[in-house]
Parts: structure tokens; sequence; C-alpha cells
């Protein structure tokens, strides 16, 4: 049976025109909720409002039951529906609002067995309070005429996709495993993920690259997808949604019956970059909902709806992309996507996540990036420099006045730590006066944005409207995990509201799925991992050891290097040495990775290698330039390359440089995270928590560019390749604790010579 609501059937039917992304108060929902109870308030005390109704259909073969909640019922009966503006009052009534009214109408009338009904409309305008009520009488069966043309229309699409549904889960109990065999630890994985999903709970897994994480997670999901509505697959990396892509469609070619959809930024996929999501400024959104269900007819024919596919789909069509993406959403099988769709509040899918409660279910790629993300996404800043420049482009307005009682109250704060000679300063609650200013200053911008649709300043107006929306939305989530901090740099003063511990709202994001599997290449220590990932007491974890062949993998720790900031500029000749040592064994190809740029071009400039060819990562790459970087360590090169590249960078993780395309990767310093005021106070956090707080904030983190760095050599079976870390820290305890198995047996080096003997005997 399928189950739809009295609205979205209408609008699936009934919608036509153009698109418009117009701004929309942050009010506008709870106004419209309050006004609706202002009229229902005011009817009669015979009136019953908020009546749920369902009805089953049968159309050309199918069930389809028919949900809603009616505003209310007049005795009579005359249904009543509310609808609140803040435009002008109709005169006559809106077509799909008369048609949500009369199908609601219908089933009354056939529920009670009535010839004739009554129909209301009654609109509120949210400003005036004034209202307009449009009555009509109709009889059943003009009823009955109109609503069975929408269900016939809507039958359509609902048998192409009952039939898909059918489909898809005869294909997933018929699927086998697409290879002849499991690699070492990808059974394991499979089967927990298969009782995670099958038991309802979470699991952590850490399991090494080359055991197949992204098949052992999709396989076993795929065959359970009778337990779920929706599997979303997230990710932080664009490689991580491409192999994701590549996965499913092994699944497909092995005769699974599953649609998976990749969602695409809107800035990097919009056909229109610079204009308006208006038809005014972007043919895509003219007309688009008259040739959206043609498009989505078109789309449904394609299994594999990657943005290649939306992207055909849409210009064929003429419909924006990036919208017509998130219609698609609402019928794949899978959705491909950022973290930030799942668990940032400000964009996360609030068509799943607000207005469904169906059972979905997340794997979680990559989540070694979480923690810091789910900071970043939990967290909001004002900066005193947008306020200043937002009240001179307002000057003369009421957004202008309050800006400049913002400023000044900033000013105060930055004048305050000049005087204590100090760059920032916490507080354990949130900034109440500023807020109040930015409440007012929203309701202010508010009103203008409604006015001002075509003003040269629009666009600032509305940056530092979401900007203070972000602001105030966070401070409702403000408690014992955050901190308000202010910080001051020269003339500039910031104040943020800084998520210390994420753990508890990941948590409450994470009940959103039925089950969750959370894994990575790299969840080591897993204590800690799952810890601030937000496991509860009955999940569970696994820990999967490296399949590859310990004698194809030699493990190098120079002993006697420090790295540490203060000793670098002397360490810096010492590590130049240790790096021509390491490439001169054999010629192949080679990434360094540094602490930081600076230190990484005081060892370059001391490198003298004549013979081999040095590439250095340079800041903010575009996605060409840094496939062109890759395209560089080819398998066939005659001469040694050598990649100069920063830990944590974009070169880190999630690049695959398979065979003899990497035979290296020299590892210099543990990875700690600058030293900054944010990672102390997390540092301070957990200190006060559990005595934690260097682990969490600086050594954990550090490891995991390490260990991320290096499992770029080592991505197959038949691979072999060296993994040498420069730094003493390698050889204490706290951090041999942390070495996976496959480094277990690591060999010390004191010198050149000892690296060269080494090498030379492993190859």
């Amino acid at each position: 049976m399928i189950r739809i609501s009295v609205r979205n059937l209408i609008e699936f039917v009934l919608r036509s025109g153009d698109y418009r992304s117009e701004f929309t108060a942050s009010s506008r929902p709870v106004e419209g909720t309050k006004g609706h109870r202002r009229v229902q308030k005011s009817r009669p005390e015979s009136y019953r409002s908020e009546i749920s109704i369902s009805r089953v259909f049968s159309v050309n073969e199918l069930e389809i039951e028919v949900q809603g909640r009616i505003d209310g019922i007049f005795e009579g009966p005359v249904i009543d529906e509310i609808k609140t503006t803040y435009a002008e009052l109709p005169s006559e009534g809106h077509p799909m609002h008369w048609a949500q009214a009369k199908f609601y109408a219908w089933m009354v009338a056939l529920n009670r067995n009535l010839d004739v009904i009554d129909v209301q409309l009654t609109y509120l305008q949210l400003d005036s309070q004034q209202t307009r009520e449009i009555r009509n009488t109709f009889p059943r069966k003009e009823l009955e005429d109109c609503c069975r043309k929408i269900l016939d229309s809507y039958a359509e699409w609902a048998k192409l996709r009952t039939g898909w549904e059918i489909e898809k889960l005869q294909s997933a109990e018929k699927l086998e495993f697409p290879f002849d065999e499991y690699r070492e630890g990808q059974r394991q994985l499979a089967v927990g993920v298969w009782r995670t999903i099958d038991t309802g709970k979470r699991l952590y897994v850490q399991a090494p690259t080359g055991i197949g994480k992204t098949m052992g997670t999709i396989f076993p999901t795929v065959k359970a997808c009778e337990r779920y509505v929706k599997l979303f697959y997230l990710t932080a990396k664009t490689t991580g949604r491409a192999v994701a892509e590549n996965t499913f469609g092994i699944l497909r070619g092995g005769g699974l019956k599953f649609k998976s959809l990749t969602l695409t930024a809107k800035e990097k996929i919009c056909f229109s970059p610079g204009s308006a999501c208006v038809p005014e400024e972007c043919l895509f959104a003219e007309g688009y909902f008259d040739r959206l269900r043609e498009a989505l007819e078109d789309a449904h024919r394609y299994d594999n709806l990657d943005r290649a596919t939306i992207e055909e789909v849409a210009r064929r069509h003429r419909v924006c992309p990036f919208e017509f993406s998130l219609e698609v959403s609402l019928w794949a099988d899978a959705v491909i996507c950022d973290y930030n769709y799942v668990f940032d509040p400000r964009v996360y899918l609030r068509r799943f996540f607000l207005e469904s409660s169906d059972p979905y279910l997340f794997l979680i790629d990559e989540a070694h990036n979480l923690p810091d993300r789910a900071r970043d996404m939990y967290s909001a800043a004002l900066s005193k420099k947008d306020v200043l420049k937002l009240r001179r482009l307002a000057k003369g307005t009421d957004i202008a006045e309050t800006l400049k009682t913002l400023n000044n109250l900033l000013l105060e704060s930055r004048k305050s730590l000049e005087a204590d000679e100090s760059e920032f300063s916490t507080v354990s609650e949130p900034p109440e006066d500023i807020l109040k200013l930015l409440k007012l200053c929203i309701a202010q911008m508010e009103k203008w944005l409604v006015v001002h649709r075509g003003s040269e300043i629009r666009q600032d107006v509305l940056d530092f409207y979401f900007a203070s929306l972000a602001f105030v939305r966070t401070s409702e989530l403000f408690d014992e995990r955050y901190l308000a901090l202010y910080e001051k740099r020269r003339d500039e003063l910031t104040v943020m509201l800084y998520c210390l511990d994420p753990s508890f709202l990941l948590g409450k994001a994470l009940e959103k799925s039925v089950s969750s599997v959370i894994f990575s290449a790299t969840l080591s220590p897993i204590e800690y991992y799952m810890d601030i990932l937000a496991a509860a007491p009955e999940d569970s974890y696994l820990q999967l050891d490296s399949p590859f062949p310990r004698k194809n993998v030699a493990v190098l720790v120079a002993n006697r290097i420090p790295t540490t900031w203060k000793l670098r500029d002397q360490s810096a000749e010492n590590v130049a040495e240790m790096i021509r040592a390491a490439v001169a064994c054999r010629k192949g190809n080679y990434i360094a990775y540094f602490p930081s740029y600076r230190y990484m071009q005081t060892v370059l400039e001391l490198i003298e290698l004549p013979d081999a060819e040095l590439i250095v990562q340079e800041s903010g790459l575009s996605e060409g330039a840094r496939d062109e970087f890759l395209a560089r360590f080819s398998s066939d090169n005659d001469v040694t390359r050598i990649g100069f590249c920063v830990m944590g960078g974009v070169f880190g993780e999630g690049i695959d440089l398979v065979g003899d395309r990497l035979v290296g990767a020299i590892i210099v310093g543990v990875g700690l995270p600058q030293i900054n005021t944010r990672l102390d106070l997390i540092r301070d956090y957990y200190n006060d928590k559990d005595g934690s707080g260097f682990q969490y904030a600086y050594m954990y983190p550090g490891m995991g560019r390490v260990l991320q760095a290096a499992g770029r050599v080592i991505r197959t079976e038949t691979d072999k390749g060296v993994i040498f870390l420069i730094d003493e820290r390698f050889t204490h305890r706290r951090y041999l604790d942390l070495f996976p198995s496959l480094w277990k047996n690591y060999r010390p080096v004191r010198d050149a010579k000892d690296v060269q003997n080494l090498l030379k005997r492993f190859w």
C-alpha cells in the first residue's frame, strides 16, 4: 500500500509555474502556526479543529492511503482550510488551496455519506490580522470527479514507484556478494553491519585500507533494505562519494535494483552562477514546476543518479539542477551526500528529518573527520567587521541604528581585552546583550528584505541576516558544552559561540536513524571516537587488522630527530638528509608530509636531489590543480618524483595512488595541530572532565593525520612500499600504543646510513 498526505498529493499533481527562491522570514512558520490557532480559537464552540482523517482508495490496481489533518470543521459540516500570508488577501482562493480543501471535503462526504458539503477557505493576513473567508457548496459527485482525476494522475507515478519497490526488494534478496571471495576481515565487517541493522543499534568500525570498507558496509545494508525507507551514505570528501557510486554500480552489475543519488552543493551544480533563483534572472527557474513531472519520470529511468546524470536530465528539461536533485532525493533508495545534509542544523534536509518520521539508515564514512566538522556545524561567530560593513551600507535605516549600538557594544569588549593585554576571553553563558540586539536586527532585516527586493545591498543584508540567525539559533543550543569566546586580532573582534564537545548534539542527530554504522581507516583510539561520536552503552565497536602481508611494507622511525616547533630550524638539515636517503634506494614516487608550510619550505631549500623532480603543494588549490598534481604520480615515471605536502591537507587523505604510483610516504612530525586558543579551550574542557585534554585536543587528532597520510602507500594486496616516520616522539609509549598492527615491527633508524641499509634489503 502507498501512503501519501493530502498536501503532498496535491503539490505533486497540481504544482505549476515558476520556481522562486524568495526570502522567507525566520518567524514565518511560527507566525503561521500562531495565526492558525488564533483563527481556530475565534470559531464558535461547536467548531472542531485539527481533525485527522485518512482513507484508502483503489486506483488502477493500486491501494493508496491518503492521510491528512483538517484545520477545522464547522457544524453543518463546513470544511475550513486556513491559510496565512504576508501578502494582500486574495479575492479568490488559490487553485491548489481549493484542491486541498476539496479533497478533505470529499473524504468527509464519503465518511458521512453526504450528497453535498460546504467548503471554506480562510485567509489571514499576518501583519494586519485581517481575514477573508471564501465559501462554496459542492455536490459530492463534483468533488469525486475532481479528486479522482488527481488520484488517477498520481497513480501513474505511484505504479511506477510500486513496481520499482517490488523489483528492489526481490533483487536485494537474490543478490550475491560480487566477488569470488571476501577479503580478509571484510566478511567480519559485513556480518557486523548486518547484525547492527538487525538490532537497530550503532556500530563503530576501524577498518584499515584494503579491507574493502565501502563494499563491506553497503552490501549488507542493501541486503537489509526492507528494514528502512532510505539509506544515507555520508562522507566528507568527493573521493568518498565516487567510491560509493562505484560500489553501487558493482552491485547493480550483479543484479541489484537500487537507485542512488549523489547530492552536489548548490554553488557547484548551478547552471546560472551569480543569478538569483527567480524566473527574472534564471531560465531554469522559469516554468520549473511545469516541467518537473516529466523531468522526474525521465530521471526514474536511471539507477546511478550522479552529478553528471542530474545535470544531463536537468538541462534536457530546463529545470534547476539543485532543486531537481532535492526532488529526486524523495524517492531515491540511497542518498550519497556530505555530513551537513544530516548533521548541520542550518542546512539539514528538513523534508526528511523535520517533516518525516520514516526509518532511515546512516552509513558514515571517513568518520575521523566528523568531530572537527561537528564543532564547526554547532558553532557560530559574529564579526565586528561585518557589523560595521552593513551599518555603513544600510545607512539611514533602522538596521543601521541597531548595528551602531551593537558595534559600540563590541567595541567595549575589544577595549576591555586591550586593557587586560589579552587576545581573548571566555564566558560560560551566552552573550544576552548581543543576542538581544541581534534579535531586534533580525526583525528589522526581515521587514526590509520583504520590501527591498531589488536593492543593491540586498545580498549583503541577506548574508548578515543568515549569519545573525545562525548565531541566535546556536545560542539556543548553548549549555555546559559551550563557551562564548571573544577573540581580538588587531582591530577586529569576533564573538563565537564555540562548541567544545559535539557528542550530545551528534547523538541527537543520530537518533534520526534506525541504525548507523560509523567507520574509518583511522578511528584510533576507538574509545576516543566512540566518546566524541556519541556512542550509547548498548552500541558496539569493531577493530579489524590490516589484510596486507607485513613483508610488503617497511616501517622506519627516525628516533633521534626532534621536530617540535622550537627545534624545527635545528632539525631541518637532518630531515632533508633522511629524505635523500629514503628516496635514493629505489626510483619511484614519494610524498613527504610536513606539519606546516613553513617547515616544508625550510626543508625544501636544503634538499639537493638533482636527479629527482620535486612537486610542491600550494595553498588554495582548485579541483583541477589538485587533479594535475596527482596525475604526475604515474606508474611509468622514469625519474624519482617527490611530492612535498602538508599533513592534514587535501593530499593527506582520500587519494588513491595504487601500485607504483606511490612507493613511499615520509611523515615529518606527529601531526599535532598548531597550538591555538580554541584547541586550548578543548584541552581545558576535557582536562576538567576526565584529564584527557591534551589527548583529545592535540594528540589523537594529530595521530589521525599521521595514520591517514601513511595510508596512502599500501592500497592493495600487491602494493609494496615504505612508511618513514621522522620524529623521536614516535618511540614514546603513548604514541607506540596508537600504532596499527601493521606497524608493530617498525625499525628504528639513527642516521641516513641506517635508512639505506634497511631499505636496500627491503627493496
